[in-house]
């Protein structure tokens, strides 16, 4: 924590699949108990979907349910990216203008990839340069870009 921003490091893995393999993902995640802390999902024009995902708690995940993801992952033989996301904790709902201030301060210095809620209002970041952003985003006034 830096200058009061309250957040966590999360993994997250981004896929590429058809609606059948995506629905025996959410299946075989619930059957192995690994609950969905937050997720993107985006339709393509050529019907897949671009499926961003965090598994755990709100206060974050463990290495074996990491590991179970991953091996559900190898075993309906879906390729997967896996990348270290920003989850901030202090969102307060219902207090307009929050999403656009933290992506006016972030969007001329990083490259935002996605962002998307999660349990319990937390806010996920994906970006390209998850240090740049805690660092723009711990400064105690943001500076919106121009």
């Amino acid at each position: 924590m830096r200058n009061g921003l309250k957040y966590n490091i999360r993994n997250q893995f981004m896929i590429i699949v058809d609606d059948r393999t995506l629905a025996r993902l959410l299946r075989r995640l619930a059957l192995n108990g690994i609950n969905i802390n937050g997720f993107q999902e985006y339709k393509t024009p050529n019907n897949q979907n671009i499926f961003r995902f965090v598994v755990g708690k709100t206060a974050g995940e463990n290495n074996s349910e990491l590991l179970i993801v991953r091996d559900i992952l190898q075993n309906l033989q879906v390729h997967w990216q896996e990348k270290q996301v920003i989850q901030i904790l202090e969102i307060s709902s219902g207090a307009p203008g929050q999403l656009g201030i933290i992506y006016g301060a972030l969007w001329c210095k990083v490259k935002i990839e996605a962002i998307y809620f999660g349990e319990d209002t937390k806010l996920f970041l994906d970006v390209s340069a998850n240090q740049n952003a805690l660092y723009i985003l711990s400064a105690p006034e943001l500076k919106l870009c121009k």
